[in-house]
């Protein structure tokens, strides 16, 4: 008569669990400037705390990512080897993200504040304005990355554009400098008149006082 198991005659044993537990790896996620990794904070502190030698870790980054334009935030993805002596690690650079690329394209470094209703008969001007072609080299350069590495253009473009979308940015058949630096001049004329909106406010709550 064959014998039964139960559930847990099947159960690993923990001395197993424990030293597969060492062995495991820590992955710490970050944003780093190309080039420009140094030990100061907030990047000295966070790698100490995981034991990883600071200069070691500078130098191999700024070397990686020096056919990158310097001050370029750009994903890394840290893969520590817990229980190792020597902390090592290994390290994935990935591409910027994709709001930077949409960002840095449209010659801006953040969305458009939204409406406030200060400006009463005043169009809401976009966060800019990209072409067709933006968009296909936002995706082309998107598709570096390993999350992204399987899809194919066509759909990191959609991608692309939704985002887009939801940033409020513009994207045209085509666009050159002067259609740029309209856009541009028009965002910054509203956000203007809106700061000096917003002080005449404060100026006024101030006098109530």
């Amino acid at each position: 008569m064959s014998k039964r198991f139960g559930a847990g005659a099947l159960k690993t044993p923990r001395k197993f669990l424990v030293a597969k537990q060492k062995e495991t790896t820590s992955i710490l996620k970050t944003v780093l400037p190309a080039g420009m990794a140094a030990p100061a904070p907030p990047l000295g502190p966070m790698l100490g705390q995981r034991g990883i030698p600071i200069t070691t870790f500078c130098s191999d980054f700024n070397m990686k990512t020096a056919h990158f334009r310097q001050g370029i935030p750009l994903d890394v993805v840290i893969d520590i080897k817990a229980g190792s002596k020597d902390r090592s690690f290994t390290l994935e650079i990935n591409v910027p993200s994709e709001d930077w690329l949409i960002f840095s394209a449209c010659g801006v470094t953040e969305a458009i504040r939204p409406p406030s209703g200060r400006q009463p008969g005043v169009e809401h001007p976009p966060t800019g304005v990209l072409s067709l072609k933006h968009v296909l080299q936002i995706a082309a350069t998107r598709q570096l990355h390993d999350k992204f590495k399987y899809h194919t253009l066509q759909e990191l473009c959609q991608i692309v554009a939704y985002r887009c979308s939801q940033l409020n940015v513009h994207i045209l058949d085509s666009v050159d400098l002067h259609t740029m630096q309209h856009y541009l001049s028009w965002r910054k004329d509203w956000e203007d008149e809106e700061d000096r909106l917003i002080q005449l406010e404060n100026e006024a709550l101030e006098a109530k006082k």
